[in-house]
């Protein structure tokens, strides 16, 4: 899966500030200031099952419509894939292994406001445990999936693609019953 950064349960309590999004646009105040969506970063939390599929955790969205991955702002002091990797541990309560590379990337916006578009990098985590309860769990759900389901509950076309994309550089480990 390439490089690798084992996460470690201390760092539950340990996150760093935002980057959010205090850029250009606002310090400029211009719509050509913000013509490029923010970047964010999100961690394909997945998986093997016992009988060798492939699968893949979801969570709900914070107003609990819609089923999509952890992410987030990245963080000062932290690398990207740390970031994604502790936006999976708030928002959906698993610690892993996060690979050092991206997998693809995905846009979205939170309104039809133009200055909400974000470009979201995403870093796949290999989940070793998952929490009873963590920052967000009153908030969210989470839920696993096979790459198949995952693909069609998640309403974004090209995270959608990100996920089948994933699925099938890995389809070893895809049997789908």
């Amino acid at each position: 899966m390439g490089a690798f950064v084992d996460r470690q349960c201390k760092e539950i309590v340990s996150t760093g500030h935002s980057l959010g999004p205090s850029s250009d646009a606002e310090e400029h105040g211009s719509a050509l200031a913000r013509s490029k969506p923010f970047r964010q970063v999100g961690a394909l939390p997945w998986r093997s099952s016992k009988s060798g599929s492939l699968r893949i955790m979801l969570i709900t969205s914070s107003s609990g419509r819609h089923w999509i991955i952890p992410k987030g702002w990245p963080m000062t002091g932290k690398s990207e894939f740390d970031s994604a990797a502790q936006e999976a541990l708030e928002e959906a309560g698993v610690i892993g292994r996060v690979a050092a590379i991206p997998i693809g990337e995905f846009e979205f916006a939170k309104s039809a406001d133009p200055q909400s578009a974000r470009r979201v990098r995403v870093y796949p985590l290999e989940v070793r445990g998952t929490l009873v309860r963590w920052q967000e769990w009153e908030k969210r759900k989470r839920r696993w999936f096979s790459v198949n389901e995952a693909v069609e509950a998640v309403h974004n076309a090209q995270l959608a693609a990100v996920i089948k994309g994933y699925g099938m550089a890995n389809r070893q480990l895809i049997s789908d019953k």
